[in-house]
């Protein structure tokens, strides 16, 4: 192999692992731009909590909401801990799909809410799923191993998009 051959294999090959550093740092700039709002919130005579809320998609691509069994987003519960709880069984048939600039309007029934809690719906940008495996076909079979580890992690963490809503707090119930 000539000296130029070598030089022109060692370019392309930095020139890879600069687009790779690339895409681990690039910030989720999707989650900002994904709004989930208040629009009211209400008590049934049987004490179960209505909430009300709006999902906006401000980004430029369609994201996939992910739903539950009856079709509608599958909301999860956060009370500030570590893990949230599922309101419905969440399913994800990839039925429901959130337009550039469209809005989702929905109403959760809560019950037994605790005394201070947010919603969340988990949100999938399923082109950006697809780009991201379908780079591992112009990457060489040696460094694959390496830049799988690099784009899982980059992908988990630009992918997991989860807007969440305003802290509810709920006032004392007076007997």
């Amino acid at each position: 192999m000539s000296r130029h051959a070598k030089s022109l294999v060692v370019l392309l090959g930095a020139g890879l692992l600069f687009l790779l550093a690339l895409l681990v740092v690039w910030p989720n700039r999707l989650a900002a731009k994904v709004d989930l709002r208040l629009a009211g919130t209400r008590q049934s005579s049987n004490g179960v909590l209505l909430v009300t809320v709006i999902l906006t998609n401000g980004t430029p691509q369609t994201l996939n909401v992910v739903d539950d069994a009856d079709g509608n987003p599958a909301f999860v519960l956060d009370t500030g801990g570590h893990h949230g709880r599922w309101l419905t069984p969440m399913v994800n048939q990839l039925k429901v799909n959130l337009a550039p600039g469209a809005s989702l309007t929905n109403t959760v029934a809560i019950t037994n809410p605790p005394p201070r809690f947010r919603l969340k719906v988990p949100l999938r940008d399923l082109a950006a799923e697809i780009w991201g495996w379908q780079v591992f076909r112009f990457i060489p079979q040696p460094l694959s191993r390496w830049a799988n580890m690099g784009v899982k992690w980059s992908l988990r963490k630009r992918l997991n998009i989860f807007p969440a809503s305003d802290w509810i707090v709920q006032e004392p119930k007076e007997d």
